[in-house]
């Protein structure tokens, strides 16, 4: 249906009950046609505007022309009256408005709102209408007055009588859902109605009869809020009137017109009251739900937070009970600080329902001279964890302790060697340099991967494998340090090969880890088995060594590192989906790692040996801001035959760069100012850069510095220290 349509329809179906109502009112009018003491349209009106807005004015409009045109009145005074009528009900419904008015009238200002604009906007229509009627003929201008304050009790009281149960009953929240809210409601309004007969169709000559229906609204009122109250006030009504026109009843005698007047002021009052209370008892039942969720609320929250609430006299059977478990060492601290008999705050420890002894955090104030109040927070984890933090601080401070040790072993050898290098033992004192600082890379290395394991960077590169590849090259690591030590090592590796999926890099280290640990913890003129095969359709690596065992105490075993490599071990295996198992007594440590087994691939295709080609000096900018590194590297590459120029920074790299024209820029990223991955971007605008090759010689080594790189334009991502030899093969490519 179209829009205008269902106005329309909006309009009619208004306008039809407007005038039903009407008619309804009219039928009670004595003095005059068309004023009566009962006119429910302001309600019916009031309610439409409210729940409908503007669209309800045009059926108002019409019912209310409609109906005053068929009660002997001029069209002209009928269209006065009818638009007094919907004024009224548009300056009424402004008011609620404005006083923010809910039709639940579940709250005392809501029932004060209704009031006030039932009283105040029949004040428009009585006036109105009454000039209507008297200007247009219809009534005399004498009785003007009477008949003013007729129409406006008729419809203030219609407004207050039938306004009320129409707006509770419009709304989707109607009565209490509780149990036998129907069979009680079902009484109640048969009471009521029996009541009203009794009362309005009795004699006349019973003396306040009329007060019998009171005990009934009031029931209403509190048992079942306002929709109750309005509801039972309506029907009491509706049978006063009826008895009242009839001459019956406590004001029946009063006669029709003057018996209705009297009955409808009875009523009012009896309504409003039992309004009133309504909204009393509803706003009761609110706070009541409120006050009820607050408390679960509370409960759920001191659960939550392991909080329990006490109150006890001093002297009484539960503060006995209450010191009965705190801790013995703890219950004179409690006694004092309950002894203060002031706000006091205690820690102690208490024998919980479990058994256990959980720490506790009491908070207490008196609020009588014997009379105690307080909670107890059990902050038992709170406790453990300042425990488990005290320790990890513990712990680094011993970290970083070993750290520096680890660090000072291998630097202590190189210093002494930089001295025998301008002797006959530079040689020798040059391999100890190489050698040591292998040995610091690979401490810096173990540090990064722990770091990566830490935040799940781990990454591996998979491809078939030999596992007796890995074995022997993670072998030929350690095996300076071995001879050194004068230990016996013996390997042992199945002929038959044994495919791994693996990341042979990461699966060396692991397994060249597990080789330092057993030559590194193991006594001069040890022994060390190293054996490898396959086992139950697994590849196996097994290292065994003579040392004193993982569990002796230091300075034997544990005191030796900085415990790093174990780790990493453990999880790059996780990775490449193997087991390792450590068993450790007093007779050495045996460390098994099982890895699953790969087909052999199809074709082996040997690893081809190429002749470098011939050496050809390049033109190479170096760009590092470590004046020694920068001055050594230099010379380096200057002594390979290269064309070498320097600069410390972005800028003095830039302007190097558009006079030299580099063929070759290895590029530090930690510069700076502009850093290098600012520097390789600008590198790659310059004509005379057009063809060069951007090498990043840096310290960063996570994924997304490489990835940072590629996107800069660098060629190629390695990190220091490189190996001469490695850096010097690269530039010939």
């Amino acid at each position: 249906m179209s829009k205008t349509g269902r106005s329309l329809l909006v309009t009619l179906g208004v306008a039809i009950c407007y005038v039903a109502c009407a008619k309804l009112g009219l039928a009670l009018a004595f003095r005059a046609e068309q004023v009566t003491a009962v006119w429910p349209p302001t309600a019916f009106a009031l309610v439409v505007v409210l729940r409908l807005g503007r669209r309800a004015v045009p059926g108002i409009l019409l019912g209310a022309f409609v109906a005053n045109a068929t009660a002997n009145e001029p069209l002209a005074v009928a269209a006065g009256v009818a638009i007094g009528n919907t004024l009224e009900a548009l300056a009424g419904a402004w008011l609620l408005r404005r006083f923010a008015f809910d039709g639940r009238l579940a709250r005392v200002r809501d029932v004060l709102a209704l009031l006030c604009a039932i009283v105040v906007s029949p004040a428009i229509s009585a006036t109105i209408g009454v000039a209507s009627l008297t200007t247009g003929g219809v009534q005399s201008t004498s009785s003007a007055p009477t008949l003013w304050w007729i129409w406006w009790l008729g419809d203030a009281l219609g407004g207050l009588i039938f306004a009320p149960p129409l707006l509770v009953w419009s709304d989707r929240d109607r009565l209490p859902r509780r149990r036998g809210a129907v069979s009680e409601g079902a009484i109640l309004f048969a009471g009521v109605i029996i009541a009203s007969l009794v009362v309005f169709f009795g004699s006349p000559s019973l003396i306040a009869t009329e007060y019998i229906v009171f005990p009934f609204l009031i029931w209403a009122a509190l048992r079942f809020g306002p929709a109750g109250s309005a509801t039972a006030a309506v029907i009491a009504n509706a049978i006063a009137v009826w008895g009242t026109a009839s001459g019956i009843g406590p004001f029946g005698n009063a006669g029709p017109e003057h018996g209705l007047v009297l009955l409808q002021i009875f009523t009012a009052v009896a309504a409003t009251t039992s309004l009133f209370l309504g909204a009393i008892a509803e706003q009761n039942k609110h706070a009541q739900q409120r006050a009820e969720l607050s408390e679960r609320r509370l409960l759920m929250a001191m659960s939550g937070a392991r909080i329990e609430a006490w109150e006890w006299d001093a002297g009484s059977a539960d503060e006995k009970f209450y010191r009965e478990l705190v801790h013995p060492d703890d219950l004179a601290r409690v006694d004092a600080a309950i002894a203060s008999r002031d706000s006091f705050e205690v820690d102690f420890r208490r024998l919980g329902e479990d058994g256990t002894l959980h720490w506790i955090a009491a908070r207490g104030v008196a609020i009588e001279d014997q009379r105690l109040i307080g909670v107890d927070i059990d902050v038992t984890r709170l406790k453990q964890l300042e425990e488990e933090l005290r320790l990890q601080d513990r712990r680094k401070d011993e970290f970083l302790a070993m750290l520096a040790h680890e660090l000072r072993n291998p630097l202590a050898p190189i210093l002494h060697a930089t001295d025998l290098l301008g002797s006959s033992d530079a040689g020798v004192a040059r391999d100890v340099i190489r050698r040591q600082s292998k040995h610091l890379a690979r401490l810096v290395d173990d540090l990064l991967d722990v770091s990566r394991i830490a935040r799940g960077q781990m990454r591996l590169e998979r491809r078939r494998v030999l596992l007796a590849n890995v074995v022997n090259d993670a072998v030929d690591i350690w095996r300076h340090l071995i001879d050194e030590k004068k230990q016996q090592l013996f390997v042992r590796i199945d002929p038959e090969a044994v495919w791994l999926d693996a990341d042979p890099t990461r699966l060396t280290q692991s397994i060249a880890n597990l080789v330092h640990n057993a030559a590194k913890f193991t006594p001069i003129g040890g022994r060390i088995d190293v054996a490898a095969g396959e086992d139950d359709g697994h590849g196996f690596v097994r290292v065994r060594d003579s040392g004193p065992g993982m569990n002796a105490p230091p300075p034997d075993r544990r005191s030796g590192g900085l415990g790093l490599g174990l780790t990493i071990v453990r999880h790059l295996i996780a990775l490449h989906d193997g087991t390792i198992d450590v068993r450790s007594s007093e007779d050495g440590s045996t460390v098994v790692v099982r890895l699953p087994i790969a087909p052999a691939p199809a074709i082996e295709t040997p690893l081809r040996h190429e002749a470098p080609a011939g050496s050809r000096a390049r033109r190479v900018l170096l760009v590092e801001d470590h004046a020694d590194a920068r001055r050594v590297l230099a010379l380096m590459l200057t002594r390979s035959g290269h064309d070498v120029r320097t600069a410390g920074d972005g800028p003095a790299a830039l302007a190097e760069a558009k006079r030299f024209a580099p063929e070759v820029v290895l590029l530090d990223i930690g510069l700076p100012g502009m850093d290098g991955y600012a520097v390789a971007r600008q590198l790659r605008t310059l004509p005379e850069c057009g063809g060069a090759r951007l090498i990043a010689l840096t310290g960063y080594g996570q994924a997304e510095d490489l990835e940072q790189s590629r996107l800069a334009g660098i060629d190629e991502h390695l990190l220091k220290p490189v190996e001469p030899a490695n850096l010097l093969a690269l530039l010939e490519r």
